[in-house]
């Protein structure tokens, strides 16, 4: 009976220190950053589950105002103050399990998102590279190491990164299948094109092919950033107003690209290193909080508060 009592105290107590984080950075929009979704038990690492979704979405639905990330880029640009306790979800790559499993639960709670596609590879039945290199991991036989690491491919040049994808495939035993299997499908045009006609779904750019943009050279930055936000926009007829950078880590943009989302006309843009969106932002460098996680626990330290002040206290980097 005395753990059971100490147990329920640590609980009231965990409930009441999340209560005065939400409090305390009520003023500190949110971004959630999800990649890819599945049934009830989740497949790898980065992959949400039906239910754990639930669990989340119903979180945010009770604590949280959810908004357009959109909108709150207008509320930057035009130095506005976003609403308190708001919360954007986005979600990056534009895998198909987004459709068959966030959506309906979106639609159900009324909560908007927005999705990140490449324009170059919806309807070509293309792989992505991070989706290839997973499978391998997955269906590698016997125990070898990896060998390759997804940092080591950031870095390569597309040309060359297929090439040491092919022969990490080989070494591994794996053979890469030509078109990818249902759960790395990416959607369709006729898919975004019923999404972008609904008023709870925006469509953003995440570029034209995936490629790292701090390796750009000027011409093709602009084309992976201006030109994908005409391809999406000829193709589905709607503003693309948001940007998400491939990977989106700190080295993996430079400053002049955000002056070029700038000039494209977009309204923000999303990267990957952890925090909140406060007065230090930068619009087109905006920091997000990676919903994976194994259980509620985590996720509520991060999204209510807990692990921002955390940090805070100890001065360390956001990332």
């Amino acid at each position: 009976m005395r753990v059971v009592k100490r147990l329920a105290l640590s609980a009231a107590e965990i409930a009441g220190m999340s209560a005065l984080a939400r409090r305390l950075t009520a003023g500190r929009p949110r971004i959630l950053m999800y990649h890819n979704f599945c049934g009830d038990t989740p497949a790898s690492a980065d992959r949400t589950s039906a239910p754990l979704l639930r669990q989340q979405l119903m979180h945010l639905r009770r604590y949280y105002r959810p908004v357009r990330l959109k909108e709150l880029g207008r509320h930057l640009a035009n130095g506005g103050v976003p609403p308190t306790r708001c919360v954007a979800v986005t979600v990056d790559d534009g895998h198909a399990n987004f459709l068959h499993v966030a959506v309906p639960l979106l639609r159900e709670l009324g909560i908007p998102a927005t999705l990140f596609v490449l324009s170059e590879l919806s309807n070509s039945g293309e792989w992505l590279w991070t989706d290839k290199w997973e499978y391998v991991c997955e269906h590698a036989t016997g125990s070898r190491e990896r060998g390759l690491s997804l940092a080591e491919l950031r870095r390569l040049p597309a040309a060359d990164r297929e090439r040491c994808l092919d022969d990490f495939a080989r070494h591994m035993g794996v053979r890469i299948p030509a078109r990818p299997p249902a759960a790395y499908e990416l959607v369709t045009w006729e898919d975004l094109k019923e999404l972008a006609t609904s008023e709870l779904f925006d469509i953003g750019s995440h570029s034209r092919t995936h490629r790292i943009l701090s390796d750009a050279d000027d011409d093709e930055s602009w084309d992976e950033i201006d030109g994908s936000r005409r391809d999406l926009e000829r193709r589905l007829e709607v503003e693309i107003a948001s940007f998400c950078f491939p990977t989106g880590h700190p080295t993996d943009y430079r400053a002049d690209q955000l002056e070029m989302l700038a000039r494209a006309g977009y309204a923000c843009a999303v990267a990957s290193h952890f925090g909140y969106v406060t007065g230090q932002s930068h619009r087109f460098a905006l920091p997000r909080i990676g919903a994976v996680f194994r259980g509620m626990a985590r996720f509520r330290q991060e999204l209510d508060g807990l692990e921002y002040l955390r940090r805070r206290v100890r001065r360390e980097r956001a990332y």
